[in-house]
């Protein structure tokens, strides 16, 4: 179904079975294009998102038809791979410990697959 794949911002592994997993491990705004064939012209597409431990996130995507849903550890987004760019942004806050000092401003020290809160950036 693609005809090339490419990815910026981590390291990236890519992998054919019965499907094309495309796994992207980042700590950092980072990127993924897939140039479809020419027999495609939308296929849909899920984003497992790593939610780090003693981290709570929420997704804030832009401009697009899309279906969030979550466990205590990912954020699973749906949505169709186009010829039109996705843009998403994973969003941190540390969670509050009884007694702790609260939120911190930096971001999570295990992130695995998007960039920390506030990082401006897209990732398709």
């Amino acid at each position: 179904m693609d005809k090339s794949i490419s990815a910026t911002g981590g390291i990236v592994t890519i992998s054919y079975t019965n499907n094309t997993v495309i796994q992207l491990a980042s700590r950092n705004n980072a990127t993924v294009s897939v140039a479809l064939t020419e027999e495609y012209i939308l296929v849909p597409v899920t984003f497992n998102l790593a939610i780090p431990a003693d981290y709570e996130s929420s997704v804030l995507v832009y401009d697009k038809d899309y279906q969030v849903s979550r466990t205590n550890s990912t954020i699973s987004l749906l949505c169709n791979c186009t010829g039109e760019r996705l843009e998403f942004d994973q969003i941190y806050n540390a969670r509050k410990v009884a007694g702790g000092p609260g939120p911190q401003e930096r971001g999570p020290e295990n992130a695995t697959s998007s960039p920390p809160a506030g990082a401006p950036g897209p990732q398709p």
